[in-house]
């Protein structure tokens, strides 16, 4: 089992140990472990705003006055 453990020879869970408890296969397990933090979440694109798009980038700078 060289190369298998979560912390390396000091000890702690092995990788095969933590993917069978938390049931996560082994490329998830390699891209938690790689991050020491959440990567968070990120849209692919921007929202696509139909409405209110022609107004957002108006030279008025805001609503269409009545």
């Amino acid at each position: 089992m060289d190369g298998d453990s979560a912390q390396g020879a000091g000890g702690g869970a092995s990788k095969r140990s933590i993917r069978r408890d938390y049931r996560i296969g082994s490329g998830v397990l390699d891209k938690i472990l790689s991050n020491p933090e959440p990567p968070g979440y990120r849209m692919a694109d921007a929202r696509k705003k139909p409405k209110l798009g022609p107004y957002l980038g108006s030279p008025r700078g805001g609503w269409p006055q009545p």
